[in-house]
C-alpha cells in the first residue's frame, strides 16, 4: 500500500549517536528510522539508511576491528522499541582512491518481546588485526524488565552464514519495571548492569562469563536508594587501576538530581546476593543481604526540568568529570572531587563534592534527546533536528577551536611596552627584542619570591599520645637549578636543618629535603619527595590558587599586605595530608614571610603541623631569583613608593582593531600603544583563568586574596575580576543548590595566539581624557580624534601617526571604510589604496567627508574634501557608508533613521564641491530620511548586492532596537535631474540577544550571515545562516569600551577587546565554539505548515512552519538538500495556529493565541550572499476583544477584486469563544488596515475550522465546531464589501426544519451533523460548480440557481467524511441548503488531524491526503458522478498507507515543483517530504 508514496526529506529529532572510527571518525545519527552517517572532521553527511520500518532509533552501539588486509571495519547494533537489527559498517576505497561509508545489513529487523533499554558489545581489549570470517559477533541487550538477551550473528563473509541467527534470554536481573540502564562487558569475565527503576532505585547486578558460555548465577552487588522519582539515566564509569576510587556509577532522575555512587568493590564476595540466572525473585532475601545503600558519593541538582541520561568525560588526578543532557535541551558538565578539607566519615569513606562546571547550551526548544562522546569530541543532538559537535577537556586546557584569553593592566601595559622605531616592519617583532609580556599569574609570581634563605619555625601538635610534639627552629633554603625533568620550566630543590625539641624535652637534629617545580604549560608549582639531592622520587602535592569569597577580599584601605592562599593534597596509603599555605606580600618589599600548615589525618595520625617562615635578612641568602620566562618579578605588580601618581591614574581609553591580532589602544594620558595577540614559537602553550561560578570576582587595586580547591587543575590571576563565559557557547550557570566552592575553568589555548604583546607606538596630548577611534583592520591604520577636533592617522606598516585634518571642535561620530571602487575622476590609481572618512562634530549639523590616498611603497598621504550640506536638524550620525558604484552615502542616525544621499551626477575631478544634498531645503533632505530601527540607533551599515550601474544596491542594518534589517535601493533620475531614492525594507531579523544589536558582515567564504552585540553582561556573535551562537564573552555588557574584528576567514573566529575595572581584556578565537552538523529546526511542535505554489531556481519549494515555540520559520525545500531553515520570525508570544499565504505567494498570513494575527511580506533576495528570503511583519490585527484572551482557531482567505496600485482581502476568522469574524484587509496601506464587517456567533461549542466558499460575486463563510457539526452563514457579497464597511451581526443558527422561509428576510443558514466529535481538518478540493442532475429518462437538468461543493473532514474520532452540500447561490433563493455524506469510519486509528487534496483528475476525481496521531500518512482516490443524487455516485479506495516518523502530526501540505512532480509534507514533531510518484487517477 506504500507503492504511491515514497520517503523523500526528514527533518526528525535526533534520539540517538555514536561516534565510529574507522578510517576517519564518523558521526552516527538516528533521526526516527533513519540512520545518518555524517563525517566528523568536515560535518558533510556521507550516508543515510532507513533502518526500522516503524520504529524510531533510540540506541546504537559499535565495535570496530582491523582485519588482516588493514582495513578498518566496524559493526552496529541498532535498536528502537522493541526491534533490533545489526549493520556491517565500513569504509571502501573506489576506483579515485577516496574512501566511501557503506552500511551492509547483517542482520535485518527483528522484534523482541519487550522493549530494550541498552546493548553493547564485548570490548576485546585488544586492536590487533584478525581474520573477519573467523569473528563472532553475540552484542548483549536489556529490555524494560530486567531480562539480559543475547544476540546472535555473523559478519560478512562468514562461511557460516546458514547457522541460526537468534535471540535467546541469558539471564534476568532482580525483578522490576525499569526506566533505563547501562550494560558494560568488559574484556574480563563478568557483565556488570545498572538499571534504574520507576520507583527511584538504582540497581548494580552482574553474570560472570566464562569460555564463551554464561553460566554462572547473577549477583545482585547493590540496590541505591534515594531518588525521588523514577530514574531517566544511568551510567558507569570505566575502571582505572588507581585512585581513591576506581569506578562510580552515576543516575539522573525525574527530581532533578544526580547522583554518583561508588562501586569499586562491585566484584563477586560472600555477602553478595546470588540468585539463578533465571530466577527473578528476591523475596527470600533479607533487607540486609540485599546491601541496600542508603548514601551515595555526591549529589547536586541542575537543569531546568527533568534529566534525560548522563555521560562520563574521563577522570583525571583523582577527579571525575561527566555530563549531563535534559529537557531543557542543554548539556552540563559536572566535576566529581574530594572535598578541600577532608575528614574520616564513620564508614571510612572519603567526601566527594559534585560542582557544576558549565552548561552548553545549542540547541532551541526542549528535549535534548542523544549525546555521544568521543575522547574531547562531544555530539549532541535534540528535538530540533540540530546535531553539533564540540570539543571539552578534562584538565581546562583550550579546545581546539583555538581561543586565547588574556588581561593586562594598564601599568603591565606601559611598564612591559617599549617605544617603537618608525625603521622595522612590524611583522618582526622579535628584530627590536619586545618583550613578550604575558599576563603574571599567582603561581609564577609566588614561585620567583620563594628563592633564597628563610628562618624557619615549626611547632608540631598531635592529638594522639604516643605521637611527638614539639617546635622546631632552623634555616630553608631554596636553591634554584636547571630542571631534572624537561616537562618542568624551573626547580627549586628544598633543603632545611634545625633541632627539634619535643614537648618531654628531648632533643633531635632535624633536616628535610624536596623539590618545589613550575610547570609553565599548566601554571602549577608542584612539591616532590626526593630521595638524595640528584634524585627526585614521586608526587607530594600541587599548589593550587583561586578565590576567596567575596567576603575575604574586602580589606581597609591603609592594610599594606597582598595575603594569598594555597592547598592540597596528598594520600600517603592510609594517611592524608593537607597542606594549606598562606602568603604574605608587603607593597614595597615583596614576599618576605609565608606559613605553610599540614593536617594529617589517618589510622595512627591526627596530626597539626605549622610551619612559619621569614626572609633570612642576615643568612646571606641566595638573593631573588631569575624571573621566569615571560614574566617579571612579583614587585613589579604592586604599587611603590616611587610611583608617581600619573602612572597610577592613567587608564585605557578606547580600541581600535588594526589587524586581526592587533590593536590600537589611547590611555587617559594620550600614549598610544599596540597590543599583539602572537603566537611566536608558542603552539600549545595555555593560560586557564579561575573564575567564581556565582559571577562575581571582584578585583581590588592593591591587596587581594585567592583560594584554591585541590585540585583543580587551573590556575588564578589577580587580573581576573569576574566570570568569563566558557569560550564556547557555554553560558555559566549555578545549580540550583548552595556551592561553597564552586568554580568554572576558564580554557585559553590559541592555536595561532597565545600571548600578549605590547609596544608603545606613540603620544599624542590631544587624544587625553577624550577620544574616538576608528580602523581599516585589513590596511592596517587607524584614526583617531580628541577634544580639539583632531584627526591622526596611525599607519601600523611604519608606526607613524601624523595629523591629517582638522574638524574645529569636538568630534562625536568617526568613521573609516577602504574604498576599493573609489575613482570619481575616471583616472586610473593602481599604486594607490582609497580611505574614506566622515565625520561629525558635537553641537553641529554640517559633516565633514574626505578621502585619504595612501601611495602604495610610501607613507605619503593625500586628502580629497568631499563637500557635503548640512544634515537634517536632530539628526545625530552613528553609523555610515560609502557606496562607490553607487556614488552615494549612507547615514545612521540615533533615532532610527538612515538617510541615503547620492553624490550629484555632475561631480568630476575638476568640480568636486558641489553639495550631496540641498541644504537650503531641509524638507528636500527629509525626502531622503527613512525610519528603519524604531527609535533606536543604528549602528552598523553594511552593503551587498551592488548592480554595475549602481541604480540598486541592498543594505543590511543594525540597531539597538534588538533586530537588524535588510533594505533593497533603488536610485532613479527624474525629469528635472535630481535623485529619487526609494528604499525597501525587505527582511528583519531578531537574534536570540540584545536589544543591543552592534553590528553584522557577510563573510564571503561561507555565505554566512554574523551579527554581533550584547545580552546582559556577555558579548555574543550569532551566525544567522546556521541560527547558532558561535562566540560568547562574558565582558560586563555593552557600557564599556569595547571593539571586535571579526575574522573573515571562513571559520567563523573574532577578537573581542574591551575594558573593566581599568583592566584590558582580550578574547581572541580563531574559529567558532562549535561545528554544526545539521541546522535542524523548530524546537517544539509544528502546529501550522503553507507551502507556497511559486518554485524558485536553486531554491526550491518555499515552506512556511509555525510552533509552539512561537516562532515562524521559513524553510527551502530542494529535494537533494533537503530542508533548510532560511529565516526565523519572532513576533508571536504563544503557539501558533494557522498559517496561509496569498495566492501571489508574498504575504502570509498567521495566526495563533490571545487574538494575534499578523501579516508578513516575504522577498526573494537572489542579491543577498547568504539570505535568500527576506520576511517582514507589515501589519496586525487589532483585538477584538479589551481581554485580548482568545485563541483565533482557524480562518480563511479570499481575494477580492482589487486594481492595480491595492490588495484586498477577505478573512473569516474563527475564535475559541465560538465566534465568527469577517474582516477586510487592504495591504496597499503603508501599515496595512483591518475593517470589521461581520460577526456572530455559535451556540456553546467551540468553532475549530474556517472556510471561504466563493460562486459569483457571493462569498460562502463555513466553520466547524467540536460537536462534529459543519455550520453555514449566509453569503456575503465581494462587490459590496469593497466599500466602507458596514458591520452587522451573523443571525443565530437555527436547524434546518426551523429555518424561516417566508420571505421575511432572515438571512438563510443551516448547520449539519457529520462527526460524532470534534472536526479538526476541513477542505473542499474545488471550487462550487452547477448543479446537474440526471432524470429518469437520461435527461440532464441544470439548475442555474444551485451549486455543488464537495467537502473533505477529518474528525477527532478517527473517520473521514466526504459531505455533497447543494445550495443557493442566489440572495434571492431562501431554499435551505441540503447535505448528504459519505461517511469513513476507522479510518485512522486515532484522531484525524489534517487533510490535504494532492491533485484533481478531471471533473469529480480527486487525490486526498490524511495523517492522524496513529503516525500513519494514507492517500484516498475519491471520485463522484454529479449526475446521480447525494453521493451515489461517490467512490471512495484507499490507495497508500505508510508509516510516518513525525510524532504528533498536526499539518499537512502539498505542492507541485516546476517539473509537475506532486509532494505531501507531513509537520508535528518534525517534518518529512513524500514524493507522490504515481497518481493513478484513471479506474
Amino acid at each position: 500500500m506504500a507503492g504511491l508514496l515514497h520517503i523523500e526529506s526528514i527533518l526528525n529529532p535526533v534520539t540517538a549517536l555514536a561516534f565510529v572510527q574507522l578510517d576517519r571518525l564518523y558521526l552516527l545519527a538516528g533521526e526516527g528510522q533513519y540512520l545518518s552517517i555524517f563525517n566528523h572532521q568536515n560535518s558533510q553527511l556521507v550516508y543515510t539508511q532507513k533502518v526500522f520500518e516503524e520504529q524510531a532509533i533510540h540506541g546504537i552501539a559499535s565495535s570496530s576491528f582491523q582485519n588482516t588486509d588493514g582495513v578498518r571495519n566496524g559493526t552496529l547494533l541498532i535498536w528502537g522499541g522493541r526491534s533490533i537489527c545489526v549493520f556491517g559498517f565500513n569504509a571502501k576505497r573506489d576506483i579515485y582512491g577516496k574512501f566511501n561509508a557503506q552500511l551492509s545489513a547483517r542482520l535485518p529487523e527483528i522484534r523482541a518481546d519487550d522493549r530494550i533499554l541498552d546493548g553493547c558489545f564485548q570490548d576485546i581489549g585488544s586492536d590487533e588485526p584478525r581474520p573477519q570470517t573467523n569473528y563472532y559477533f553475540k552484542p548483549v541487550l536489556l529490555t524494560a524488565h530486567n531480562e539480559l538477551l543475547q544476540l546472535n550473528t555473523l559478519p560478512d563473509g562468514s562461511p557460516d552464514l546458514d547457522k541460526p541467527r537468534f535471540l535467546h534470554r541469558i539471564a534476568s536481573g532482580p525483578s522490576s519495571i525499569l526506566y533505563s540502564a547501562h550494560i558494560v562487558w568488559p574484556a574480563s569475565e563478568r557483565i556488570l548492569v545498572a538499571a534504574g527503576t520507576v520507583f527511584g532505585d538504582v540497581l548494580l547486578w552482574s553474570l560472570p562469563f566464562q569460555d564463551s558460555d554464561f553460566s554462572g548465577s547473577v549477583s545482585v552487588h547493590c540496590t541505591f536508594k534515594g531518588h525521588e522519582g523514577s530514574v531517566f539515566g544511568v551510567r558507569i564509569s570505566e575502571r582505572v587501576e588507581n585512585g581513591l576510587i576506581q569506578r562510580i556509577l552515576a543516575s539522573c532522575s525525574d527530581d532533578r538530581t544526580i547522583r554518583v555512587w561508588d562501586i569499586s568493590n562491585a566484584v563477586i564476595s560472600d555477602t553478595d546476593v546470588r540468585i539463578p540466572r533465571f530466577n527473578r525473585s528476591l523475596s527470600n532475601v533479607s533487607k540486609q543481604d540485599s546491601k541496600e545503600a542508603v548514601g551515595c558519593l555526591a549529589t547536586a541538582m541542575g537543569h531546568a526540568s527533568r534529566i534525560w541520561g548522563l555521560r562520563f568525560l574521563g577522570r583525571y588526578e583523582n577527579i571525575w568529570q561527566l555530563l549531563s543532557y535534559g529537557e531543557d535541551g542543554t548539556t552540563q558538565v559536572w566535576r566529581l572531587s574530594p572535598t578541600p578539607h577532608q575528614e574520616h566519615s564513620t564508614g571510612g569513606h572519603f567526601r566527594y563534592g559534585l560542582e557544576h562546571l558549565t552548561t552548553y547550551a545549542y540547541h532551541t526548544g526542549k528535549n535534548l534527546w542523544a549525546v555521544a562522546v568521543q575522547r574531547e569530541a562531544i555530539a549532541t543532538g535534540g528535538a530540533d533536528g540540530r546535531i553539533t559537535s564540540y570539543q571539552h577537556h578534562l584538565k581546562g586546557e583550550s579546545p581546539n577551536f583555538g581561543t586565547s584569553i588574556c588581561h593586562c593592566t594598564i601599568k603591565e601595559a606601559v611598564a612591559s611596552s617599549k617605544t617603537a622605531a618608525n625603521s622595522y616592519d612590524h611583522d618582526s617583532t622579535q628584530q627590536i627584542g619586545l618583550p613578550k609580556v604575558r599576563t603574571k599569574t599567582i603561581a609564577q609570581r609566588m614561585f620567583d619570591g620563594l628563592a633564597g634563605c628563610w628562618k624557619l619555625s615549626r611547632q608540631t601538635r598531635s592529638q594522639i599520645s604516643t605521637n611527638l610534639s614539639g617546635s622546631l627552629d632552623g634555616i630553608a633554603t631554596f636553591s634554584r637549578r636547571a630542571p631534572s625533568d624537561k616537562g618542568y620550566d624551573a626547580e627549586y630543590f628544598y633543603s632545611e636543618n634545625g633541632d627539634f625539641v619535643s614537648d618531654k624535652g628531648l632533643i633531635f637534629k632535624a633536616n628535610r629535603h624536596y623539590v618545589y617545580r613550575y610547570q609553565e604549560s599548566k601554571d602549577i608549582i608542584s612539591a616532590w619527595f626526593v630521595k638524595d639531592e640528584s634524585t627526585v622520587d614521586y608526587f607530594f602535592h600541587n599548589l593550587n590558587f583561586g578565590d576567596e569569597s567575596a567576603e575575604s577580599l574586602q580589606r581597609p584601605e591603609d592594610d599594606k599586605e597582598l595575603k594569598l592562599k594555597a592547598s592540597g593534597h596528598h594520600l600517603c596509603v592510609n594517611d592524608t595530608y593537607q597542606p594549606e599555605y598562606s602568603f604574605k606580600l608587603d607593597n614595597s618589599t615583596g614576599l618576605n614571610r609565608w606559613s605553610l600548615r599540614y593536617i594529617v589525618k589517618g589510622p595512627g595520625k591526627d596530626d597539626v603541623i605549622d610551619n612559619n617562615y621569614t626572609r633570612d635578612e642576615g643568612s646571606g641568602g641566595l638573593g631573588p631569583a631569575k624571573p621566569i620566562s615571560g614574566t617579571t618579578n612579583i614587585s613589579d605588580s604592586l604599587p611603590t613608593a616611587n610611583e608617581s601618581p600619573a602612572e597610577v591614574d592613567d587608564s585605557f581609553k578606547i580600541y581600535a582593531w588594526i589587524g586581526n591580532n592587533s590593536f590600537l589602544t589611547s590611555t587617559e594620558h594620550g600614549n598610544l600603544l599596540v597590543g599583539t595577540m602572537d603566537s611566536n614559537g608558542r603552539h600549545g602553550k595555555e593560560k586557564r583563568i579561575l573564575a567564581n561560578a556565582s559571577g562575581n570576582s571582584p578585583r581590588k587595586a592593591n591587596n587581594e586574596t585567592f583560594k584554591a580547591s585541590e585540585n583543580m587543575g587551573s590556575k588564578g590571576t589577580e587580573l581576573l575580576e569576574e566570570v568569563d563565559s566558557q569560550a564556547s557557547r557555554a553560558t555559566e550557570k549555578v545549580p540550583q543548590r548552595k556551592i561553597e566552592s564552586s568554580t568554572a575553568v576558564i580554557d585559553a589555548v590559541p592555536s595561532d595566539v597565545s600571548c600578549l604583546t605590547w609596544e608603545k607606538v606613540g603620544h599624542e596630548t590631544q587624544l587625553e581624557s577624550s577620544c574616538i577611534a576608528t580602523s581599516v583592520p585589513s590596511l592596517g591604520i587607524a584614526l583617531l580624534t580628541g577634544t580639539d577636533g583632531t584627526i591622526h592617522l596611525y599607519n601600523n606598516r611604519n608606526r607613524t601617526t601624523e595629523v591629517v585634518k582638522e574638524l574645529g571642535g569636538k568630534a562625536s561620530f568617526l568613521k573609516a571604510q577602504h574604498l576599493k571602487g573609489w575613482n570619481p575622476g575616471g583616472l586610473p590609481k593602481p599604486k594607490s589604496v582609497t580611505v574614506g572618512v566622515l565625520a561629525a562634530c558635537l553641537g553641529s549639523s554640517s559633516l565633514t567627508a574626505f578621502t585619504i590616498c595612501l601611495e602604495k611603497g610610501n607613507s605619503d598621504v593625500k586628502l580629497e574634501e568631499i563637500c557635503l550640506g548640512n544634515l537634517p536638524s536632530n539628526f545625530l550620525v552613528t553609523s555610515s557608508c560609502f557606496i562607490e558604484k553607487a556614488g552615494s552615502l549612507i547615514l545612521g542616525s540615533r533615532n532610527g533613521h538612515i538617510i541615503v544621499a547620492v553624490f550629484p551626477a555632475q561631480r568630476n575631478a575638476n568640480n568636486d564641491n558641489i553639495p550631496i544634498w540641498d541644504d537650503s531645503d531641509e524638507k528636500a533632505a527629509f525626502d531622503y530620511l527613512l525610519q528603519v530601527h524604531g527609535e533606536e540607533a543604528v549602528t552598523c551599515i553594511e552593503p551587498f548586492g551592488v548592480a554595475n550601474s549602481g541604480s540598486t544596491f541592498s543594505l543590511a542594518t543594525t540597531g539597538r532596537d534588538g533586530r537588524y534589517a535588510v533594505h533593497k535601493v533603488a536610485i532613479s533620475i527624474s525629469k528635472d535631474g535630481s535623485h529619487q531614492v526609494e528604499l525597501q525594507t525587505v527582511h528583519t531579523g531578531v537574534p536570540p540577544f540584545g536589544p543591543n544589536i552592534e553590528g553584522l558582515c557577510f563573510d564571503q567564504t561561507t555565505k554566512c550571515l554574523f551579527v554581533w552585540g550584547f545580552r546582559s553582561q556577555e558579548f555574543v556573535v550569532w551566525n544567522e545562516v546556521h541560527k547558532s551562537e558561535v562566540m560568547t564573552v562574558k565582558c560586563g555588557g555593552a557600557h564599556r569600551n569595547w571593539s571586535y574584528c571579526h575574522r573573515c576567514d571562513g571559520r567563523g573566529g573574532g577578537s573581542l577587546v574591551w575594558t573593566k575595572a581599568k583592566v584590558c581584556s582580550v578574547h581572541s578565537q580563531a574559529k567558532a565554539s562549535h561545528q554544526v552538523l545539521r541546522c535542524g529546526g523548530h524546537g517544539r511542535e509544528i502546529k501550522a505548515i503553507a507551502v507556497r505554489e511559486q518554485t524558485f531556481e536553486g531554491v526550491g519549494k518555499i515552506i512556511a512552519t509555525g510552533a509552539e515555540d512561537t516562532t515562524i520559520r521559513i524553510f527551502q525545500h530542494v529535494p537533494e538538500k533537503g530542508f533548510h531553515c532560511a529565516s526565523i520570525s519572532e513576533k508571536h508570544t504563544t503557539g501558533l495556529q494557522k498559517l496561509q499565504w496569498s495566492l501571489d505567494g508574498t504575504l502570509l498570513f498567521s495566526a495563533a493565541s490571545c487574538e494575534e494575527f499578523f501579516v508578513w511580506k516575504v522577498t526573494m533576495m537572489s542579491s543577498s550572499p547568504c539570505l535568500q528570503t527576506g520576511v517582514v511583519c507589515v501589519s496586525q490585527c487589532p483585538p477584538v476583544t479589551e481581554s485580548g484572551h482568545l485563541r483565533i482557531m482557524d480562518f480563511a482567505l479570499t481575494e477580492l477584486p482589487h486594481g492595480d496600485q491595492e490588495r484586498k482581502y477577505l478573512l473569516t476568522m474563527v475564535y475559541s469563544d465560538s465566534s465568527i469574524r469577517m474582516f477586510r484587509y487592504d495591504a496597499f496601506r503603508r501599515q496595512g488596515h483591518f475593517e470589521l464587517l461581520r460577526a456572530g456567533s455559535y451556540a456553546t461549542s467551540c468553532l475549530t475550522q474556517a472556510l471561504n466558499l466563493e460562486f459569483g460575486s457571493l462569498v460562502h463563510p463555513y466553520a466547524t465546531s467540536t460537536d462534529g457539526n459543519i455550520v453555514l452563514w449566509s453569503p456575503s457579497d465581494r462587490n459590496t464589501m469593497l466599500s466602507p464597511a458596514e458591520i452587522f451581526d451573523f443571525p443565530l443558527i437555527l436547524p434546518p426544519d426551523l429555518v424561516d422561509t417566508s420571505g421575511t428576510g432572515i438571512p438563510l443558514e443551516a448547520r449539519f451533523p457529520i462527526h460524532q466529535s470534534s472536526i479538526k481538518s476541513l477542505i473542499c478540493p474545488h471550487p462550487p460548480r452547477p448543479l446537474s442532475l440526471t432524470s429518469t429518462c437520461g435527461h440532464i437538468i441544470i439548475h442555474p440557481h444551485f451549486s455543488n461543493i464537495i467537502l473533505t473532514t477529518g474528525g477527532d474520532d478517527g473517520a473521514i467524511a466526504f459531505t455533497r452540500v447543494i445550495l443557493p447561490h442566489s440572495p434571492f433563493i431562501k431554499e435551505v441548503p441540503t447535505h448528504t455524506t459519505l461517511y469513513i469510519p476507522n479510518a485512522h486509528a486515532s484522531a484525524v488531524n489534517a487533510i490535504t487534496c494532492i491533485s484533481t483528475a478531471g471533473s469529480g476525481v480527486y487525490l486526498f491526503a490524511s495523517v492522524g496521531n496513529d503516525q500513519r500518512l494514507k492517500t484516498w482516490r475519491f471520485s463522484i458522478d454529479w449526475g446521480q443524487e447525494g453521493v451515489n455516485g461517490a467512490r471512495v479506495v484507499r490507495d497508500g498507507n505508510v508509516y510516518t516518523s513525525v510524532a504528533d502530526a498536526s499539518s499537512l501540505g502539498s505542492g507541485t515543483d516546476k517539473y509537475g512532480q506532486r509532494r505531501v509534507y507531513v509537520a508535528g514533531i518534525g517534518m518529512e517530504s513524500w514524493k507522490v510518484n504515481d497518481l493513478r487517477m484513471v479506474f
